[in-house]
């Protein structure tokens, strides 16, 4: 009866033993399916990501000149890099432990591992660092001390250009505030013949708009369509200033066109409004 109960018990840790045996190799099986998969999905994923990445590089469609889509695109090939990382390094530290073991053929799957992991990871570390070098270089190109020059000097000149253009505004508008004082009464007796003589001194000035109106905004001669001439559109100081006998200069930066405000004399609240353009 002993003996039996024995038996009875080593059939059943034997099979205890083999379900677990049976187990870890499941496990172990499922594991290694896991490593394959995730590596060929990670390569897979890398192949795509490297094409991207050059076609960015070289602003191709659909990135085209897109700094932003290349900085991300570098982003996540260093992610990408670290995972395929983590993964070569697990697997080499799982063999380095079989190795350790003794079991065979483990020394010569542990080099193949490594040889995988130098093809898989030194392109990508060359690509990313050759990449990094390119934008750190190029950018210190784009704002060297040459182009920094270059650009402040043409912006000298610009300003120059349009301080020129201020000086010649202001010598004309105040030459024809004068003669246009001095025809004040022609704008009584004739008011046609003054609205021709306004267009004349508009003609030989080169002025390509030219408007005289009083203090409600009201016009009385018109020269040049393209202004929409509205009296509220002006900043308060504008009128401030010309009604103490100063010339207003105007300037929009998203305008090609200066102009300038003068207060007439030998008119009453009149004033003359004058536009060229640059």
């Amino acid at each position: 009866m002993l003996n039996s109960d024995i038996l009875t018990l080593m059939r059943n840790s034997l099979t205890i033993s083999s379900r677990y045996r049976l187990s870890a190799r499941t496990l172990r099986r499922l594991g290694a399916s896991w490593d394959k998969k995730s590596a060929v999905i990670l390569v897979s994923i890398a192949i795509i990501l490297c094409s991207a990445t050059y076609a960015a590089l070289r602003s191709a469609p659909p990135f085209g000149n897109n700094s932003t889509a290349v900085i991300w695109l570098l982003n996540i090939d260093l992610v990408a890099l670290g995972i395929l990382g983590v993964l070569i390094a697990r697997r080499v530290i799982l063999l380095y432990n079989v190795w350790k073991r003794g079991i065979p053929g483990a020394r010569l799957h542990l080099r193949f591992v490594y040889i995988f992991g130098l093809l898989a990871m030194v392109p990508a570390v060359v690509m990313t660092v050759f990449s990094l070098f390119f934008f750190h270089y190029g950018v210190q190109t784009w704002f060297s001390d040459r182009v920094k020059t270059a650009v402040n000097e043409s912006q000298a000149v610009a300003e120059s250009y349009l301080r020129e253009h201020h000086q010649v505004i202001r010598a004309d508008i105040m030459a024809m505030a004068k003669d246009l004082d001095n025809e004040a009464t022609l704008s009584i007796v004739n008011p046609q013949g003054f609205s021709k003589f306004v267009q004349t001194q508009a003609m030989l000035r080169g002025l390509t708009e030219v408007i005289i109106f009083d203090q409600s905004g009201d016009v009385s001669n018109e020269v040049g369509a393209g202004l929409d001439f509205d009296i509220k559109d002006f900043p308060p100081y504008v009128l401030q200033n010309a009604n103490q006998g100063d010339v207003v200069l105007l300037t929009d930066i998203n305008d090609s066109q200066i102009r300038a405000l003068v207060k007439l004399v030998n008119f009453p609240d009149t004033y003359l409004y004058v536009g060229r353009m640059v």
